[in-house]
């Protein structure tokens, strides 16, 4: 090779970025909180290339989804007594260290299951966790050393709601932000407690940012509804409120453009809301759509969502963002989760089935479906760099390649 083409190729090599570990999950929801991810490179001809399970782990009873950086899996689950925060090599399953301390279940009979719900959220070498009684640890994201633990609820005189605080962590720069009824605004290093605000009492949602002519806020869904803060002083900007029977408000709120979306169960509904900056204003409030506690995507005006309690009877329901009218609605599939993945959706029923659907206002078009885990899913799954991550509430944990031209190890 001449040498002038060496030194390109070299060059090239090293400035290039590398291609695995490209589309990290850090937080629940996504690295942008809004279920999307912009991958392309994994199959949609599940007949060619059918999705295959790369490995299976069991993490203990819970809810927790996984997030996934720099190749290393974070999740959490409960057995014995303890929760265990788990760190698996993302490709093999293979442990990479845990964490345990003592807990408990929360059970609620064959209605629920206990378990930790919060999710692991990475940022910036570290790992944080929420427990059910408001335990908030910080790790060393390669090691699993204990950076440090603060008994944020204890401290704060609030108390977790029936099943136990849910929510994960947001971390933005040097701030982190968490429900414990009371929002908490903390020093990531330190876990010192920079503001926080009067006890709302705690919904089940992850804190989330909202930006607005270029200044970014911290929206909260808790128990009395949308509650949006400024990032420093932790002062209301605005607020609405959206009251919900046993204070369930478990979904994130949805920004799109200057307007933002958030649904509830219970009889509830959902609206768009109408956001200059200062103030809120309804823009539609309806009953078409009562989503319980996954997201629903967003896609080119259109909502698409599952409808109802996880514990009955629900379909899949398409709405229009303009008017909360319904498009149709389908019961091939009628609980779980979705996320849209290069403008597709994957749906992880409540039973297991991996669904892949084109979202379109004109009606459900299916693609393709596979059985990849059974049990009760209600936990929405994480998507990294070609592969699915899905688990029950019984503990059990899946990777399911959807790489293309990948194979099993």
């Amino acid at each position: 090779m001449h040498k002038t083409s060496f030194l390109i190729l070299f060059l090239l090599i090293i400035i290039s970025p590398p291609s695995c570990y490209a589309a990290d999950w850090p937080i629940y929801h996504g690295p942008n909180q809004d279920g999307v991810s912009e991958e392309t490179d994994w199959s949609r001809d599940w007949k060619s290339n059918p999705p295959m399970t790369l490995w299976n782990a069991k993490v203990g009873r819970g809810f927790s989804s996984a997030t996934v950086v720099d190749n290393k899996l974070y999740t959490m689950g409960f057995k014995k007594d303890e929760d265990t925060v788990y760190c698996l090599d993302a490709t093999t399953g293979k442990e990479i260290w845990t964490y345990s301390y003592p807990s408990v279940l929360f059970d609620d009979g064959d209605k629920y299951g206990g378990g930790p719900c919060g999710t692991p959220t990475v940022g910036a070498g570290k790992v944080y966790t929420l427990s059910k009684l408001g335990w908030t640890h910080c790790f060393n994201a390669s090691t699993g050393d204990l950076v440090w633990s603060r008994q944020f609820a204890e401290e704060l005189d609030t108390e977790p709601g029936r099943w136990g605080f849910s929510g994960s962590i947001l971390i933005e720069g040097n701030r982190g932000y968490l429900d414990v009824g009371r929002t908490v605004c903390f020093h990531p290093q330190t876990g010192e407690i920079l503001w926080k605000t009067r006890d709302y009492e705690p919904g089940y949602s992850t804190p989330t940012t909202i930006t607005r002519d270029g200044e970014r806020m911290i929206a909260m869904f808790n128990s009395f509804g949308l509650v949006i803060l400024d990032p420093e002083t932790g002062n209301v900007v605005a607020a609405h409120e959206w009251e919900t029977d046993y204070g369930v408000n478990s979904c994130i709120p949805q920004q799109i453009g200057d307007q933002i979306f958030i649904s509830s169960d219970y009889g509830h509904g959902a609206t768009l809301l109408q956001f200059d900056g200062e103030k809120l204003e309804t823009v539609w409030d309806r009953t078409t759509l009562m989503t319980h506690f996954n997201t629903a995507s967003v896609h080119e005006g259109f909502v698409y969502a599952f409808n109802g309690h996880v514990s009955r009877e629900g379909e899949f329901k398409c709405i229009s963002l303009e008017t909360g009218d319904v498009q149709w609605e389908t019961r091939d599939v009628m609980k779980g989760s979705n996320l849209l993945v290069d403008g597709k959706l994957l749906i992880l029923t409540g039973s297991g089935e991996l669904v892949l659907a084109s979202p379109s206002p004109s009606g459900f078009e299916e693609i393709s479906r596979i059985q990849v885990i059974g049990g009760r899913c209600w936990t929405e799954p994480a998507f990294s760099n070609g592969r699915l991550y899905c688990r029950n509430s019984r503990g059990d944990l899946v990777c399911i390649n959807l790489g293309s031209g990948q194979t099993a190890g």
